[in-house]
């Protein structure tokens, strides 16, 4: 929030003026004024739309660090998302998650990401968007929401999927195992095994009895790629360990920097205070 101040009334503008950063007085001119919709920009979400459609996950991920818009939608109003998601591009769908893509966004006919992978039978991207938020109660405008969508499609495991998730049955003794295999997995930078164990229910908020979430310790030893895996999952990103302190603040101490601006960019609160109330 660029209007909150400090003990002299200062916002982050008014700061960066007195410290005569001028690049940074002129970002927050014109941040959300729309001067960020330029021809390159343009042109890179475009190719990244592209490129999502073509499941090209690096050429996604580089197009998104050159500043394409995550959000980016085509003349028939479909997202970049929904594009993926259409196709069931679940690693697209993921990437895309972890650059803090709004998951809700509907095309023209009323129809979100879930929606489509919902209709199409695609089991495991469904879960992937469940999880990281996506809401089964949004309606397309003939009144259907993905669980209808996924019925009248006969898709009878999606079906099963809406009935069953949330209800808090996978909390499990075969779920806690696989959640400790998961903790264990994020502190050793094993992407491949951390998703396939994601994929097998193991719980992405699952915390050691320090309280560390597996956020948390792939965050302390900067393994970025697991962080991504694990936000495109929903995991909490604000949740603490037992002295206050969030993945975003283990981060920071340590000089991560990409790592920072990635949970930063899926929403990390830097407001969050440890028990010092740093």
């Amino acid at each position: 929030d660029p209007s909150v101040k400090d003990k002299n009334g200062q916002t982050a503008r008014i700061a960066a003026a007195n410290a005569r950063e001028t690049k940074v007085v002129d970002l927050f001119d014109t941040f959300g004024t729309g001067d960020y919709v330029t021809p390159e920009t343009i042109a890179l979400s475009t190719e990244l739309y592209r490129a999502a459609g073509n499941d090209n996950v690096s050429q996604v991920r580089e197009l998104l660090s050159k500043g394409a818009d995550v959000n980016w939608r085509d003349d028939n109003g479909w997202t970049v998302l929904i594009e993926a998601a259409y196709y069931g591009y679940i690693d697209v769908v993921k990437e895309l998650l972890a650059h803090g893509v709004k998951i809700n966004d509907v095309d023209s006919s009323g129809q979100s990401a879930l929606i489509h992978a919902a209709t199409r039978g695609r089991l495991e991207l469904v879960r992937v968007l469940l999880i990281a938020g996506a809401d089964p109660s949004v309606k397309d405008k003939n009144g259907q929401t993905a669980r209808i969508a996924a019925a009248n499609a006969r898709e009878t495991k999606v079906v099963d999927l809406f009935d069953t998730f949330g209800t808090g049955d996978y909390v499990t003794p075969e779920t806690i195992a696989l959640s400790t295999e998961l903790y264990r997995a994020a502190g050793n930078d094993n992407v491949s095994q951390v998703r396939e164990l994601l994929s097998k229910g193991a719980d992405v908020n699952w915390r050691d009895d320090n309280g560390w979430t597996v956020l948390i310790e792939a965050a302390y030893y900067g393994y970025i790629d697991v962080v991504k895996e694990l936000l495109a999952h929903g995991v909490k990103i604000n949740d603490v360990d037992s002295s206050g302190q969030s993945a975003l603040i283990h981060a920071a101490t340590r000089g991560r920097l990409e790592l920072v601006r990635v949970l930063l960019i899926a929403g990390a609160d830097p407001s969050v205070k440890d028990k010092n109330g740093q």
